[in-house]
């Protein structure tokens, strides 16, 4: 099987899952804030545009949410924008960003650029995490993969917040899509399997210390 025949496989598989999902109700909204470059008179009179991108998605999608996300992450991270050049850029990537991704950067090249540079990114292999779990971090923009878990906190409190994530498929904040081996353990230096450690956490006989503490 050639490398597109097996993204081919992945979208079609993702797309039913997203579909499902979005049926069942378990989506969740991802906020991206651009810079845009307002005047004074804007200011003055309080027409100042909305700058956050919102985007809708099931956190377990492979296919089209996280590719929604980073290419969202893509364009807040390009330059500044002008309020209409931005409010025709939001107006895209609210809409079905996902299914739409080269007709959006064909349609922007200004913000975009070369379009074969941007789906490589936006399709990026699955990544290792940076850090052992639960202080690993997204290897693409450093966002934390369970942004509450302090390492001050008695361990239930962390088994509760790997428990309610053990699996988190991709960054939220850019779309990297997170590696696991075939047992289903995450990938970060090492493999983990994140129930397992939560559960061992909530053992007050057999509690590990936490990385990085």
């Amino acid at each position: 099987m050639t490398q597109d025949d097996q993204l081919r496989v992945e979208m079609d598989a993702g797309t039913a899952d997203h579909i499902l999902n979005h049926l069942e109700g378990r989506t969740l909204q991802v906020a991206i804030g651009f810079d845009v470059r307002h005047d004074g008179l804007d200011l003055e009179t309080g027409e100042v545009t909305d700058t956050v991108v919102r985007v809708d998605v099931d956190p377990d999608s492979r296919y089209p949410d996280p590719q929604a996300v980073a290419l969202v992450w893509w364009a807040s991270q390009r330059r500044i924008y002008f309020p209409d050049e931005f409010a025709r850029l939001k107006a895209d990537l609210e809409h079905d960003a996902g299914d739409r991704i080269q007709e959006i950067v064909r349609a922007h090249p200004d913000v975009f650029g070369d379009v074969e540079t941007v789906m490589r990114f936006v399709f990026a292999r699955p990544a290792r995490v940076l850090h052992a779990p639960p202080m690993s971090v997204c290897r693409r923009c450093g966002t934390p993969l369970w942004p509450t878990v302090t390492g001050r906190q008695p361990p239930e409190v962390t088994a509760r917040l790997l428990s309610e994530r053990p699996s988190p498929a991709w960054c939220r904040r850019c779309g990297q899509r997170f590696a696991y081996d075939k047992a289903g353990n995450l990938k970060s230096e090492d493999s983990t399997n994140v129930r397992i450690m939560a559960t061992r956490l909530m053992d007050t006989d057999d509690q590990p210390p936490l990385p990085g503490v």
